[in-house]
């Protein structure tokens, strides 16, 4: 029983999502929510929008979903063909999908991440 505890706890806490780095809250001090931002993170710089993390108290600038590099994956192809792409957490395969009012780009298979 103890190891099966010990087990959830290590996937739970690995599904568990990333705090953002401090750069994100720095970049949303005193803007109110929704707002543009952006800053240098620890893989190069972000665009996005200030809002409140799960589990957090304060805004931090999200970047701006897809990524561009999504987006140019799947010019040119049909939702569902596959695609491939680098984003901000390295290279990922994908495939090509057209969520309503948003431009088709390459949804990451995140089972089969490439890093």
């Amino acid at each position: 029983m103890r190891l099966v505890a010990l087990v959830m706890t290590s996937v739970l806490g690995a599904c568990a999502p990333a705090r953002p780095p401090a750069e994100a809250f720095e970049a949303c001090e005193a803007r109110p929510l929704g707002a543009p931002c952006g800053f240098v993170g620890p893989r190069g710089p972000v665009r996005g929008h200030c809002f409140v993390p799960p589990g957090a108290q304060e805004p931090a600038c999200a970047p701006v979903r897809p990524p561009p590099a999504a987006i140019d994956a799947c010019v040119g192809r049909e939702p569902g063909e596959p695609c491939r792409f680098t984003g901000p957490r390295g290279p990922a395969d994908g495939t090509c999908e057209a969520p309503p009012e948003r431009p088709v780009a390459c949804r990451p298979n995140h089972e089969d991440r490439l890093d």
